[in-house]
């Protein structure tokens, strides 16, 4: 639960709300933002979803016990979008959500803690 609650206040101060009495804008307005055709709401979706996965990453690293996501490789605000709009496509019903939670969501199914990951590297190209 107060995993959740870190996860929410951090998703307000990334989406200039405050955090108390405010609902969190839906996965649809989100996952609008990011498929969008302009690149400044692209940008947004980018910059949103790397804030959250930065400070799960950077929270993780500090109390291990809390880890929520692992990523083995650095990602790119173009790869991370495209993690949460394939996984949203994939499940139309979470579009009613709350944005922050598909986000963590798609970012826990894509890079499970499973075991040790080591630290975070650059993708190798085949």
């Amino acid at each position: 639960m107060r995993r959740a609650a870190v996860i929410a206040v951090c998703a307000a101060g990334l989406f200039g709300q405050a955090a108390a009495g405010q609902e969190m804008p839906s996965a649809k307005a989100f996952i609008d933002l990011c498929v969008s055709p302009g690149a400044e709401p692209r940008e947004a979706c980018e910059t949103t979803i790397l804030g959250l996965m930065n400070t799960l990453v950077l929270v993780g690293s500090r109390q291990p016990d809390r880890r929520v996501i692992c990523p083995v490789w650095r990602i790119d605000g173009s790869q991370a979008r495209q993690i949460v709009v394939d996984w949203t496509n994939q499940r139309p019903w979470a579009e009613d959500r709350p944005f922050h939670e598909v986000v963590v969501t798609a970012l826990r199914e894509r890079f499970p803690c499973t075991g040790d990951t080591g630290p975070i590297r650059q993708p190798t190209r085949p």
